[in-house]
């Protein structure tokens, strides 16, 4: 219908196009969309009925709010990020700070879920997405299996030593100091299933996705010893500084 060409002209979102097509996906014919999209659009400048049990909301809007269920739409590279880091080329200051701004609203998303967190991606190829496939990422092809006839398999690689085994979940329980990227060093005081309470040395207590934070590389376990208000302070400066080296 020209509605991408409109967009493009005007130097608006071409995005904007992907969504109508969705959308559009379920409808038989254009009048049924537009009657669709004027349904939509009533609903959001009137609100849901007061015993519905949604609430739509942009991430923006939903900052400082917690909720039992969160579900997160439209998790698609060119939709959400917005921002696209070139796959070569040099990167510039201004496009890595833009998608590294819609990572850290990504995670706000997250953590705005109480109990259970919902991320809403695509089955078709050409709608990947780099946030998702952080979270869940895409399951290795199963190894072939050896003909009696071929040559015996190559030898395992020896295990990393115990020093250069990266973090995982399981040595995040209750008690364990570490330094949160944002916030600095803290105390995990909780655990129940992915979802960790953190108190922080401010005094202020958060709850995290262990999973998702881990994957972001936002925590960092410190050692137990008599240096470790000293550690945990060296460890948040260091890990300020290079965030603030990224940006």
């Amino acid at each position: 219908m020209g509605y991408g060409t409109y967009l493009e002209e005007r130097g608006l979102d071409p995005n904007k196009a992907l969504i109508l097509e969705l959308l559009g996906a379920s409808d038989p014919d254009p009048i049924h969309l537009l009657t669709h999209l004027e349904e939509l659009k009533q609903w959001l400048k009137n609100g849901s009925e007061a015993d519905c049990p949604l609430f739509l909301s942009t991430i923006h809007s939903s900052k400082g709010l917690e909720f039992e269920r969160v579900i997160l739409m439209d998790v698609v590279d060119g939709l959400f990020p917005n921002t696209l880091l070139p796959t070569y080329g040099t990167v510039s200051v201004e496009q890595r700070a833009a998608y590294e701004e819609e990572r850290r609203l990504f995670y706000v998303g997250m953590t705005r879920a109480k109990q259970e967190l919902c991320v809403v991606r695509f089955q078709r190829a050409d709608l990947s997405s780099q946030f998702a496939e952080a979270l869940f990422p895409p399951a290795a092809p199963p190894s072939p299996r050896p003909s009696p006839m071929s040559s015996p398999p190559a030898a395992r690689p020896k295990p990393l030593p115990l020093h250069q085994v990266t973090d995982d979940e399981q040595h995040y329980v209750t008690g364990v100091s570490l330094c949160h990227k944002t916030f600095g060093p803290g105390t995990l005081t909780a655990r129940a299933g992915d979802i960790v309470t953190v108190r922080f040395a401010s005094g202020t207590e958060k709850k995290f996705s262990l999973s998702a934070t881990l994957r972001l590389q936002l925590f960092q376990r410190l050692p137990s010893s008599s240096k470790q208000a000293e550690d945990a302070q060296n460890a948040s400066s260091s890990l300020i500084s290079q965030e603030n080296q990224v940006k």
